[in-house]
């Protein structure tokens, strides 16, 4: 890095400005020294609200050790290097474009920590073959001129709002002049400070509110997540029926959390029923319904329509995984009863009361034990992706003796609306009876 002349370090102690946010177009950074702490330890904390889902947060960096905070495809990242080998933190799950989140790293000795919002930590150690003393160095915020190593510097200058930054227990001011990227266009004057945060475009009044907003790439094609009652394309229609049939259009859910349904879903039997109409072709496996932990190869139990419109259940009850593919495709725009009935490893699916088909779960565990939730139209955290959410509307859900047929009787609800918008065919009710 060339030799820079150094401004004192600029923190902020007002209590004024601790909330201010302000919007970084990928063109202009804040630079700034720091704490002379950082060669005994690194405590940073960044809340940040991305328009795009890629981009440098942060960067430290002395004569020959470094550290990076970025986003890169929605997951934020760390990378540092000591002197040695570089090390790369990532987070287990991508955020989502126009909501706040926190990042959280920590740095002691060898080891760092980092931690996204509500995510679980993830750590690693540091290699070291550097033996000179850590220096304070320099900070950049939002981007750098400097030259930095290939795989952050493609990550490109980050674009979006940050508020309060914490360094090593001093809040960083947001508020002193920016300096211009590499690539920021030269004709226009450079302002003496970044503008304030523009307004969330998932909010129906035009500004900030609790509403998640995510997107693929880049804002323009955001997508709301609007919690229930709200619902439209900016959140600004409101669910007002106490109950009628529920419509989900690929990113939306329900989070069933309360103990009255859990204890039907964990355990040795499961009586699982629910009326659908799904809407439109079928360009990837659509989730009904979901629990557990899959990714980590935990027990879990999914209900799915695949590419063909069949009914799809896979279980794992901790001895492997078995999985079910009905033989009769659900019609498009008619209302369907699915069953799922599981008797310790045997599993049965009927559809419409008609063509069961069963087969058992490997050996050696006849327990299902999955405890936190059970999601009814898709993953969430893949809800902002777009990619397996049922798409159509549901009647109701019925599990062991608790029916569920409005959005109020869920823990957590997102994009839920009436289903006026499909042909109305009057719901069927069938009845499982086991023997």
């Amino acid at each position: 890095m060339s030799a820079r002349k150094n401004k004192p370090l600029t923190t902020v102690k007002q209590p004024a400005h601790h909330n201010i946010s302000v919007e970084f177009n990928g063109g202009l950074f804040l630079e700034q020294p720091s704490p002379i702490e950082m060669e005994q330890y690194i405590d940073l904390e960044i809340h940040f609200k991305p328009k795009r889902n890629k981009g440098l947060l942060f960067h430290w960096e002395d004569r020959t050790h470094r550290l990076s905070v970025f986003l890169l495809d929605g997951f934020v990242e760390v990378d540092m290097s000591l002197g040695g080998d570089d090390r790369l933190l990532k987070s287990p799950s991508p955020v989502s474009l126009n909501t706040w989140h926190s990042v959280q790293v920590y740095r002691s000795g060898m080891g760092i920590l980092m931690k996204v919002d509500k995510q679980k930590f993830v750590d690693t150690e540091v290699d070291s073959t550097d033996r000179q003393r850590i220096k304070a160095g320099s900070t950049f915020i939002g981007g750098s001129n400097i030259k930095l190593p290939t795989n952050i510097q493609a990550v490109g200058n980050y674009v979006g709002c940050m508020k309060k930054i914490r360094l090593n227990s001093h809040l960083l001011s947001l508020t002193h002049t920016p300096s211009r990227t590499a690539d920021a266009e030269r004709e226009l004057a450079l302002p003496t400070s970044l503008p304030l945060c523009s307004s969330d475009p998932c909010s129906s009044k035009g500004k900030c509110a609790p509403h998640d907003c995510a997107a693929s790439e880049v804002l323009t094609k955001y997508s709301c997540l609007c919690p229930f009652p709200s619902f439209g394309e900016r959140c600004g229609s409101t669910f007002s029926m106490a109950e009628g049939a529920m419509r989900l259009k690929g990113d939306g859910l329900m989070l069933l959390k309360d103990s009255a349904v859990m204890e039907h879903i964990t355990g040795d039997s499961l009586k699982f029923s629910m009326d659908i109409k799904q809407n439109g072709t079928i360009e990837k496996e659509q989730i009904l319904a979901y629990a557990g932990d899959l990714e980590d190869d935990d027990d879990f139990m999914q209900i799915g329509l695949n590419k063909e419109r069949k009914v799809v259940v896979s279980m794992n009850l901790g001895a492997g995984e078995v999985q079910l593919t009905h033989s009769r495709p659900i019609p498009s725009g008619k209302w369907t009863t699915i069953d799922v009935v599981r008797t310790k490893r045997t599993i049965r699916i009927t559809v419409d009361g008609e063509a069961p088909i069963t087969a058992d779960a490997p050996a050696g565990s006849e327990q299902l034990n999955v405890y936190d939730a059970i999601s009814i139209g898709g993953r969430e955290s893949h809800i902002h992706l777009r990619d397996d959410g049922f798409n159509g509307c549901i009647e109701w859900i019925k599990i062991d003796d608790t029916v569920i047929t409005s959005p109020r009787q869920a823990t957590k609800s997102i994009n839920v609306e009436p289903c006026h918008s499909l042909p109305y065919e009057e719901p069927k009710y069938n009845i499982t009876i086991l023997l």
